[in-house]
């Protein structure tokens, strides 16, 4: 049974994951006696390096909204006849509903602008 010293520490912070880095680029000791020096196991010491290694990435900050204008026509009275509305279902459970003789250019843009947004 390992003693609590020789134990790996859970949760190094990167000042101590920069410090062990470093004192292994000093000790001249490949990575497995390095490891078996310090208690630290070979995976583990294995995810400190790259995490020491990787760049430092920010995340490019989110652009604001992009809005579209919309003309919304008034809806044709309930008895008058009309067809039932063609209904276009798009990514992200977006729908698009539009009546029959609706320009085709004009639902081309929409959909468009709304895959876009």
């Amino acid at each position: 049974m390992a003693t609590a010293a020789a134990r790996p520490k859970p949760g190094r912070s990167a000042e101590e994951i920069a410090a062990l880095m470093a004192a292994y680029e000093q000790s001249g000791l490949t990575r497995r006696e390095y490891c078996q020096r310090q208690g630290l196991a070979f995976s583990t010491f294995d995810y400190y390096r790259y995490r020491w290694r990787r760049p430092k990435r920010k995340r490019p900050p989110l652009a604001p909204p992009k809005l579209v204008e919309v003309k919304i026509a008034p809806a044709p009275p309930a008895d008058s006849g009309t067809a039932a509305p063609w209904s276009v279902l798009l990514r992200h459970e977006r729908r698009i509903a539009v009546l029959p003789g609706f320009d085709a250019e004009e639902l081309t843009r929409l959909i468009r602008a709304v895959e876009r947004a």
